[in-house]
């Protein structure tokens, strides 16, 4: 691993060069960012970095891009994206990193002058960006095809943008954004993904954690390692689709503690009790609190975060139990919503011993193992009572 980060600091040095060779006059600076527990070098022609304290102008916000699009920003963006692709960055990742470089290269400008060079290296990574401002105040937009809540959205023409400045500043900025800048920076219009499909490769930063839950009067206890690097990103992230949550996988240290002690527990199994194995984790081990009640807000979690908050709800149980099937049985499953309640229903080979409820989806019958309850029994095959009767939609599947 060091010998890696040897040869890729050797990689980057060497672009360094190559543009100072362009540009024998230019005066190179290095920052070092702090980036989930990685050290991350980027080099940079100093005059990219000149600040004069912008005022509020949109004449001088426009003369601001000119002179910086006049600079050499394509070996800061070069850097970028080798360090991206080393770390298997997706889009609002790799924004996290360019936002805190340009927080770093810009340590005495404004946030204007900021979020201006923000919006020039943005653009010219490729994404449809837009710069709004309003009463002394302004904002970093780009075109997502993403579902986003509880954060600042604007419709151009027929697309939608987020506010950015709002997302990495975690504020639910909904201010009207009146003024569109007038500056079209020339680049491709691609749309900006928040989605989580793959993990970032980051050296992980782990914490030792353990439950314990009765199986069948039998006490268990689970000592579980998660990856603090997992938990620090979903804080850092705007509210996406709920789907998404149950879907982000666990990271790979959580699946090495995890995985050899649940397999040894469900040995010699059938698949219904190995099932109710799993649903007595996700109703048993943890405490029970509405986000609003626990957290003073809406806090849907992805798996990981389970074993690191203090409370969880049904939506954050069932992408436990989705990526408990996943990595021990490996079942299909449909993720299910209800009025008030998400659940999951599970493709069995049999139906369990016993069942009030099944669900039959492209040939197939799925039975429900409801991650929150009825607490405190194993038991599957039916929703709590108090859902018997609902309406319900499918949500997403597995498989």
């Amino acid at each position: 691993m060091i010998l890696q980060k040897s040869i890729f600091r050797s990689l980057v040095f060497l672009m360094v060069l190559v543009f100072s060779i362009i540009d024998a006059h230019a005066e190179i600076k290095e920052l070092e960012i702090a980036f989930y527990g990685e050290q991350v070098y980027l080099n940079y022609e100093s005059s990219l970095a000149d600040v004069q304290g912008l005022r509020f102008s949109e004449q001088e916000f426009s003369q601001f891009l000119r002179q910086k699009e006049s600079k050499d920003f394509n070996q800061v963006l070069s850097q970028l994206k080798v360090h991206s692709q080393e770390m298997n960055l997706n889009d609002w990742m790799y924004f996290e990193l360019l936002h805190t470089a340009v927080d770093q290269m810009l340590d005495t400008g404004n946030d204007y002058e900021k979020t201006l060079l923000s919006y020039l290296l943005l653009s010219k990574s490729g994404y449809d960006s837009k710069i709004t401002f309003l009463n002394h105040k302004m904002w970093l937009n780009v075109y997502t095809e993403d579902k986003l809540y509880e954060i600042s959205t604007i419709l151009l023409g027929n697309r939608n943008f987020v506010n950015l400045t709002a997302a990495i500043n975690k504020k639910d900025d909904f201010v009207p954004q009146i003024y569109v800048l007038d500056y079209d920076i020339a680049s491709p219009k691609k749309p900006f993904s928040f989605k989580l499909s793959s993990l970032p490769k980051l050296a992980p930063r782990t914490k030792l954690l353990n439950v314990k839950f009765d199986f069948k009067e039998q006490p268990i206890s689970l000592d579980v390692e998660i990856d603090l690097n997992l938990i620090e990103l979903i804080n850092n992230y705007p509210i996406f689709d709920e789907a998404a949550y149950v879907k982000t996988p666990l990271s790979p240290t959580a699946v090495a503690s995890l995985q050899p002690q649940l397999k040894k527990y469900m040995e010699g199994m059938n698949e219904e009790t190995k099932l109710e194995f799993l649903v007595s984790i996700t109703r048993m081990a943890f405490n029970y609190k509405e986000d609003h009640e626990a957290f003073g807000r809406n806090k849907p979690m992805i798996a990981e975060e389970l074993f690191f908050h203090n409370y969880s709800d049904c939506e954050d149980r069932c992408a436990l139990f989705y990526n408990l099937n996943k990595i021990t049985l490996d079942l299909p499953l449909l993720v299910i919503a209800l009025p008030e309640h998400l659940s999951i229903a599970v493709g069995m080979e049999n139906p369990p011993s016993q069942y009030k409820n099944v669900i039959k989806y492209e040939g197939r019958n799925y039975y429900f193992c409801d991650p929150t309850g009825p607490f405190n029994a194993h038991y599957i095959g039916s929703l709590p009572k108090e859902y018997q009767n609902s309406t319900y939609e499918i949500l997403t599947s597995y498989k």
